[in-house]
C-alpha cells in the first residue's frame, strides 16, 4: 500500500474540518470542527511552535487520513494520568489518528499508516522509546488497527474519555521499540 505522509498545512484545515464532522470520526474525536477552532488547535503545529508533528496521509495520491505523533514528556498531565496504570518512560510517545475518507475505511489503511509512522519516527528520532496509545475500550476499530500494526494490549485503565458521552474504560496498547 503506497502511503505518503505530508506535513499538515493550513490549506488542509477545511478538509480536516469535514473529516472531524464525519460520523465515523466525530464519534471518537469529539473536538470542535469549525475553522477557527482548527486554527487554534493545529495552527501552532503548522507554525512549528507546537512540538506534535501532524501529517495528512495520502493513499495513491489522495488525502485520506490524519496522524500525529507526540512525546509524553511534552504532555505531563497526560503522562501522570496514564502513568497511574502503566509505567510510562519519559521518552515514550503516543499517536492520534483518524481516517477521514470513507473510501479508505476497511482497506487496511489504519494499520499501515500506524506501522509506517511508528517505524519512520523511530528512525528519525532515535532517542524515542515505546509507543503507548490509550484507546477507548468500545473503539474496537481503533484498537484492532493498533494490534494489526504490532501493538499489544498491556492493561486496562480508567481515563478521561475524548468524547464526554463515553465512560472511562480504556485499553492501553503498547508497541515496544526494538533494541537499537
Amino acid at each position: 500500500m503506497e502511503l505518503a505522509f505530508v506535513p499538515l498545512r493550513r490549506a488542509d484545515f477545511a478538509l480536516l474540518s469535514r473529516w472531524l464532522t464525519a460520523p465515523l470520526v466525530s464519534r471518537w474525536w469529539a473536538e470542535p470542527a469549525d475553522l477557527e477552532s482548527i486554527e487554534r488547535e493545529y495552527g501552532p503545529r503548522v507554525d512549528g511552535t507546537d512540538l506534535a508533528p501532524t501529517w495528512i496521509v495520502h493513499l495513491e495520491g489522495r488525502p485520506v487520513a490524519m496522524i500525529q505523533w507526540y512525546r509524553y514528556s511534552d504532555e505531563p498531565e497526560y503522562l501522570a494520568e496514564v502513568g497511574q496504570f502503566l509505567p510510562v518512560p519519559d521518552n515514550a510517545v503516543s499517536i492520534d489518528y483518524l481516517i477521514g475518507a470513507e473510501s479508505a475505511v476497511g482497506r487496511g489503511v489504519g494499520p499501515a499508516m500506524i506501522d509506517q509512522l511508528v517505524r519512520l519516527q523511530w528512525e528519525r528520532e532515535p532517542d524515542t522509546g515505546d509507543a503507548v496509545v490509550p484507546v477507548h475500550a468500545d473503539n474496537r476499530r481503533s484498537w484492532r488497527a493498533l494490534e494489526k500494526a504490532g501493538f499489544e494490549h498491556l492493561t486496562d485503565a480508567e481515563l478521561d474519555p475524548d468524547n464526554p458521552v463515553d465512560d472511562r474504560r480504556h485499553r492501553i496498547m503498547v508497541r515496544r521499540r526494538p533494541p537499537r
